[in-house]
């Protein structure tokens, strides 16, 4: 084969048989045909020779005859069992196609166990455990190698073997020491390939997302290795020891002159591959190897296994049935779960399983990509798909002889197949240079060395004169050094551009720094990942009324708006300030989590911190308690945090409102006399009580005169001059009094309930436990419907279906509200929120005299005669449509309570 050796370098184990495949894809053919499956692999039947007398059988055969046959050859249909055990990580790579945490319902070490014992009495050979985290955290790590060996089955585990490498961690992990575990291994048939990235100890931590000093490195044979691989070198026989590299752009240079050969020369197995575009690197190039890189590397990556899923098997984590390895569950249309048959029964008789196992190309990447509706966006780039022949070579002899490596060549993707490019692709040296080739863009503005295009917001510089500002034109040209420059010869407009509107549209801003729309991709980057979480571990995605026949109950301003047409008909609307009282409602329905992303609306002025129509992420979990939502919204803040910018994983604080007032003022609230409103305000005047920049009294003047009753009116006053403000890290108050009990359920004199504060004290997510005894949340109805009408705001009606839910029995549950943009203005470390929207909010300003006066001389440039004789302009062109409106993101949970 031309472009990569033949040499499979894997375990022995590892590599399955041209034969042994054969036999295996024709038992599955003939059972999926059986099963009613009634065109399953004619695809497959119809471009494999080998499998073609076999096709007119199964073409011709009764079902009767198919299942007969099956049945017959059942013990032949599998060769490997895919098997992951947890999802917990103690590492936290940016290519991992998983979140890296613990799920909820994973599967037991008995459900493995017979799991294990179905799979070899489907002939598998071996188990692979490459792991959603990492395969030792699991808790049942040593019974799952106890049934391996029960068995028959050999384990092929991927590990980063930290825990082999420090005697602290296998004792916590495991109760021995890291010595002890690897002799302990030495009884069991399992193989390990060990992360080797680099060298490099710092590089490696870096491409592991951990700190260098949870990673050790020692010398081993004049090398640097990590400790737990060098252990297992020391320890394990060397036929049972490998190494797994993934190629990206920090070490592949390292991997080709270093890595690679020094695998070779100690013997070791190993799988090289080239990055897949997954996790926090999807649609990001920055991660990819150069061309020339990916030329010389070619040779080294390992054969792909994508052929082998007519005879596999893949179960995740909590044990549900997928096609391949990076198919998470939430991607899976209609997931089935080990306990709900036998494995034989489940790979045969789910559409999705069936109709994916003989689709023989690369999913992993391309699957999740198309899912995400992306697929065109990123599958651009050497990583994201196997060579073919890599591919076909699954099924090749193991040993054949190497090629000429002078014949390898750089794997190709769809869009260099075409020759039209993307932008990126150009920039992220996919391309050599010297290629033919088109590309799309906007004329952006001239520069020194010629004129930029614009797409989105990546540009490169074309040599040439130039077309008119803004024009959408088609430039065909040969690539420069890096694909940077593009050496034009041929250009032709799709549509005019430049001509002004007398407004000072949203657009013109991005039109002159288009690197700005690189936020809004990372801010549609961000949403999707935590959608993946949330997918993932169980919560169903909903919609909720944005219309609503019920008006807000607490302190906010709502707007609302008239429907109908005739006095008779017209009612009023309220517009949704947040969806939280019929989420709840989906539980009574019966439904276990759910969430919603949704645009709400406060009628309220915008500032730095609020938008008027801004968007959260609001769940809710069916028998969680308080503890299970603030835990989880740290795991959703921190996937926001992740997707958008590197953040520092470090824990968030956690004061309860009472030790953070008392700290900070001397006054406690627990004591008799600060028992009530006007007790605690005694004590605020007594004590001389003021806030920063302000004068003795101030505090009590902030206080408006008809809320100075309500004791809850104090105690925001205290958190509001005294406690938030002077935040220094991300911090949770909990244990709220009572009195701001809200919705939440009250334990022991405090309120289930929880808000997380960025440094500085701008609100970020608020959580609780809810209350579901309708007397109790009437009465609670109440009392926020009296604060609202003390504070000025309108009379209004409660809900009156949400009380008619909780009398239909609405379950126990927790959840709570984050507001996205705050998080990722924080995360980015930005002074306002609305970065990643070209529309925070409608605005209509007209243009000033100057800027009148720069759009005017854009126009006559624009529709001004040119000298490019080689465009060519449509008849009855016009400007590109403007983008359709986007919505705002603000802070969710309990800022309109305050």
């Amino acid at each position: 084969m031309s472009g990569c050796s033949n040499v499979d370098r894997r375990f022995p184990i590892h590599r399955t048989s041209a034969e042994r495949w054969l036999r295996a894809t024709q038992v599955n053919l003939a059972a999926d045909r059986a099963a009613g499956f009634s065109l399953a692999g004619q695809n497959l039947l119809d471009t494999r020779p080998d499998l073609a007398e076999f096709g007119e059988f199964v073409n011709q055969a009764s079902p009767a005859e198919l299942e007969d046959y099956a049945r017959a050859h059942r013990h032949e249909s599998l060769a490997f069992l895919v098997l992951m055990l947890t999802g917990a990580c103690d590492a936290d790579c940016a290519i991992c196609f998983t979140d890296r945490r613990k799920k909820r319902g994973e599967t037991s070490p008995e459900a493995r166990r017979q799991l294990l014992r179905e799979a070899a009495e489907l002939g598998a050979q071996f188990v692979y455990v490459p792991g959603e985290g990492e395969p030792t955290l699991d808790a049942g790590w040593w019974e799952f190698l106890d049934a391996v060996r029960e068995f028959g089955l050999h384990a092929v585990v991927f590990t980063n073997s930290l825990a082999f490498g420090d005697d602290a961690v296998a004792r916590k992990r495991w109760g021995i020491s890291s010595q002890q575990a690897l002799e302990r291994l030495l009884d069991y048939p399992v193989s390990f390939y060990n992360k080797l990235w680099s060298f490099d100890q710092k590089s490696m931590a870096d491409m592991l997302c951990i700190a260098p000093s949870r990673v050790p490195y020692r010398r081993w044979q004049g090398m640097n290795l990590p400790t737990g691989l060098a252990a297992m070198l020391d320890v394990l026989p060397r036929e049972r020891v490998g190494i797994e590299v993934v190629i990206e752009r920090r070490n592949a240079r390292e991997v080709i002159d270093d890595i690679a050969p020094f695998s070779d020369e100690h013997d070791l197995c190993r799988i090289i591959e080239i990055i897949q575009h997954n996790g926090r690197t999807l649609g990001k190039a920055e991660y990819d190897p150069s061309a020339q890189e990916v030329f010389e590397a070619t040779k080294l990556l390992s054969v792909t296994s994508c052929v082998m899923a007519t005879c596999k098997a893949v179960v995740t984590a909590r044990g549900m049935v997928s096609p391949r390895i990076a198919i998470l569950e939430h991607q899976i249309p209609e997931p089935v779960n080990i306990a709900e048959g036998s494995l034989w029964q489940l790979i045969h008789s789910t559409p999705y399983i069936v109709d994916r196992r003989y689709q023989l190309q690369c999913l992993c990447e391309l699957e999740p990509a198309q899912l995400a509706s992306e697929s065109d966006q990123i599958q651009v780039r050497p990583g994201s798909v196997a060579p073919a022949e890599l591919v076909a070579q699954e099924t090749a002899a193991s040993q054949s002889p190497a090629p000429n490596p002078s014949s390898a060549r750089p794997a190709e993707s769809r869009s260099i197949a075409s020759h039209r490019y993307a932008l990126p692709d150009l920039l992220s040296g996919v391309v050599p240079a010297g290629t033919a080739a088109r590309v799309v863009g906007r004329v952006h503005q001239r520069n020194g060395k010629g004129w930029s295009l614009q797409d989105g917001p990546h540009t490169i510089t074309v040599r040439g004169s130039a077309p008119p500002p803004h024009h959408w034109v088609e430039v065909e040209g040969t690539t420069s050094t890096s694909g940077a420059l593009i050496q034009r010869s041929a250009a032709r407009t799709l549509g005019a551009g430049g001509a002004g509107t007398g407004r000072n549209l949203p657009e013109r801003s991005f039109l002159q720094q288009p690197q700005r729309l690189q936020r809004v991709v990372e801010r549609a980057h961000a949403l999707r990942f935590v959608r993946a979480t949330l997918d993932n571990d169980g919560f169903l995605e909903v919609t909720t009324p944005f219309l609503q026949s019920a008006a807000e109950n607490c302190q906010v301003a709502q707007a609302t708006v008239e429907l109908g047409e005739g006095p008779e008909a017209k009612q009023t609307a309220f517009l949704r300030t947040d969806p939280e009282e019929y989420l709840k409602r989906y539980l009574t329905a019966g439904l276990e989590a759910v969430y919603e992303i949704s645009t709400n609306v406060r009628d309220e002025a915008p500032d730095g911190t609020h938008l008027r129509e801004f968007q959260s992420l609001e769940y809710y979990h069916r028998g969680w308690s308080f503890a299970d939502t603030v835990s989880y919204a740290e795991t959703l803040v921190r996937s926001l945090w992740r997707a958008a910018a590197e953040h520092p994983t470090t824990p968030f604080q956690r004061l309860s409102v009472r030790e953070a007032i008392l700290d900070a003022t001397g006054l406690d609230l627990d004591s008799s006399p600060l028992a009530t409103a006007e007790g605690l305000r005694r004590a605020i005047l007594a004590a001389g009580l003021e806030g920063e920049g302000q004068q003795p009294g101030d505090l009590i003047s902030s206080v408006p005169e008809a809320l100075q009753p309500w004791r809850r009116s104090w105690v925001e006053a205290l958190l509001d001059a005294f406690v938030c403000p002077h935040f220094t890290s991300p911090t949770w108050l909990v244990g709220y009094p009572p009195e701001l009990a809200l919705s939440s359920r009250v334990d022991a004199g405090r309120a289930l309930r929880g808000e997380l504060f960025a440094p500085g004290g701008l609100e970020l997510a608020h959580v609780y436990e809810n209350e579901v005894l309708p007397g109790v949340l009437k009465h609670r109805y109440s009392n926020r419907h009296a604060h609202r009408v003390d504070a000025g705001l309108d009379p209004r009606q409660p809900n009156e279906d949400l009380f008619a839910s909780l009398q239909l029995g609405m379950p126990p549950m927790a959840g709570g509200a984050i507001g996205v943009d705050r998080v990722l203005m924080i995360a980015r470390g930005e002074a306002q929120v609305g970065s990643g929207l070209l529309f925070p909010h409608e605005t209509g300003v007209p243009l000033s005299a100057t800027e009148a006066a720069e759009e005017a001389a854009e126009v006559d440039e624009a529709t001004g005669s040119s000298d490019e004789s080689a465009l060519e302009s449509p008849q009855g062109s016009r400007p590109p449509a403007a983008p359709s409106h986007a919505h705002s993101s603000s802070a969710g949970g309990r800022a309109g309570e305050r």
